[in-house]
């Protein structure tokens, strides 16, 4: 008959117990790893808050001048004379605001898109050298 353990006896339950083998780890590789991949995202969020800086500033550019067009498109369709020539201008005028609209907001969204793509193309490059350092630290000498 086996003998009986008792469930507090930890010595006799885990004393046969063999931990695997584990390699030598280059913690200072490591280290170094991990702080180029928070370099990567200082970086990244550098580029974010510059590119929403640039935005912003642009933004206000944009709005400062449309408020400026409106109020000249405003005094031209007032002067324009006869209510034929008003409503004339005023065709002009909104066909021309809407235009401009358009090209400025696809503006805005390629100032966007570029900052977050140069933040992207930073983090995605650090992830694959990151990887490739992971690989070459997991390798057993």
């Amino acid at each position: 008959m086996a003998e009986k353990i008792n469930p507090l006896d930890y010595t006799k339950m885990f004393g046969e117990f063999k931990m695997p083998a584990v390699p030598a780890v280059d913690v200072e590789a490591m280290m170094s790893t991990a702080r180029r991949n928070y370099e990567a995202v200082a970086q990244a969020n550098k580029l974010i808050a510059e590119g929403f800086q640039a935005l912003a500033k642009r933004q206000a550019e944009v709005a400062r001048a449309s408020f400026e067009d409106a109020w000249k498109a405003t005094q031209e369709v007032m002067n324009a004379g006869t209510v034929e020539a008003k409503a004339e201008k005023q065709a002009e005028v909104v066909k021309a605001a809407v235009e401009k609209a358009v090209a400025n907001a696809r503006e805005l969204t390629e100032l966007a898109t570029k900052s977050q793509g140069e933040a992207f193309d930073v983090l995605n490059k650090r992830f694959i050298e990151s990887v490739d350092e992971v690989k070459t630290l997991a390798v057993v000498k």
